[in-house]
C-alpha cells in the first residue's frame, strides 16, 4: 500500500503544472467556436471542409497536459512561424512570450486585438493568414505565453500559459492547446508575413509539430468559449518545465521509493 501511495505522489507531482483533463469549450453556434477555427485551418491546408462537427468532437486532439511551457525547435528561435487565425473578444487582448528561465525577459507578439474577426482564410494568396514573430529571448528555446486582457475602461489582467502563475487571480487554466500535427503536418497554407496586405503572401509548409492555441480572457473562465485569441504555432513542442519546489517534491518521492525497496530487500 505504501508503494502505491508513493507512486501516486510522484504522478501528482508531475501533473501539478497543467490540467490532466479536457476542458470542453462552450459552443454557441456563431461560426466562431473552437471547432470552427480548427476546421478553418484544416480546410486551408487540406481542402477538407467540416472536419469536426462540434467542440466535443475536436476534443480528440486536445493536449490534456504539459503545455504550460514550450520549446522552440526552429534553427533560429522566434522564426516559427507563428500564425494568427482570429479573435472573438469584447476585451482588448495582447499576446507576449517570455523566457522560461527568466520570465522578466519578454517579447510582445501582437497587441490590441478585439472584436470578432478572422485574420484571413489561409486558403488563397488574396486571403492569407497573418504571420507574427517574436524576438530571440536571449537564445533560450524554452518559453511561456502571456495574454493581457483589458476590459473597456477596466484594469488590464495578465493570464499565463502556466496555470500556477494565475493563482493570484483565479488559479485556472486560460489556455487550451490542440495538436494538428497529424492532420496538417506537411501541408501548405498561404501566409502574409506582416498582415499589411502588400501582396507579400507566400506558401508555407507546416512541419511535424503543429499546434493551435485558444485563450479565454474572462475571470473564472467567464463564458468559457476560449475563442478570445486563436493562433497556430509550428516548429515547437509543449515542454513541462518543473518548478524548483516541484523538483524537490519529485526527488523526495523517488527517494521514498528507493528506501522502501531497500527495506523490503
Amino acid at each position: 500500500m505504501k508503494k502505491l501511495v508513493l507512486i501516486l505522489a510522484v504522478a501528482v507531482t508531475f501533473g501539478m503544472t497543467a490540467n490532466a483533463w479536457a476542458i470542453i469549450p462552450t459552443q454557441y453556434g456563431t461560426g466562431h467556436d473552437v471547432f470552427d477555427a480548427i476546421n478553418r485551418v484544416i480546410f486551408a491546408a487540406t481542402g477538407t471542409s467540416n472536419y469536426y462537427s462540434s467542440n466535443v468532437a475536436a476534443n480528440s486532439i486536445q493536449v490534456m497536459s504539459g503545455d504550460s511551457y514550450w520549446s522552440d525547435l526552429s534553427s533560429v528561435p522566434g522564426q516559427g512561424p507563428y500564425i494568427a487565425v482570429g479573435v472573438s473578444a469584447g476585451y482588448s487582448n495582447d499576446l507576449s512570450v517570455y523566457n522560461a528561465g527568466n520570465p522578466a525577459l519578454k517579447s510582445q507578439v501582437f497587441t490590441g486585438h478585439t472584436g470578432t474577426q478572422w485574420f484571413g482564410s489561409g486558403a488563397t494568396a488574396t486571403s492569407p493568414f497573418t504571420e507574427f514573430a517574436y524576438s530571440d529571448l536571449a537564445g533560450d528555446p524554452d518559453f511561456g505565453w502571456e495574454m493581457t486582457s483589458t476590459p473597456n475602461g477596466g484594469t488590464p489582467v495578465t493570464w499565463n500559459s502556466d496555470p500556477l502563475k494565475n493563482n493570484l487571480l483565479d488559479g485556472l487554466d486560460h489556455m487550451l492547446t490542440y495538436d494538428l500535427s497529424g492532420i496538417i503536418g506537411g501541408k501548405t497554407v498561404w501566409v502574409d508575413p506582416d498582415g499589411a496586405g502588400e501582396n507579400e503572401a507566400y506558401q508555407y509548409t507546416f512541419g511535424d509539430n503543429v499546434y493551435m492555441v485558444f485563450w479565454e480572457d474572462q475571470m473564472n473562465l467567464g463564458d468559457k468559449d476560449f475563442n478570445d485569441m486563436v493562433y497556430l504555432i509550428d516548429n515547437v513542442m509543449p515542454n513541462v518545465i518543473p518548478e524548483p519546489a516541484t523538483m524537490a517534491m519529485l526527488a523526495t518521492g523517488l527517494l521514498g521509493l528507493f528506501g522502501l525497496r531497500r527495506k523490503r530487500s
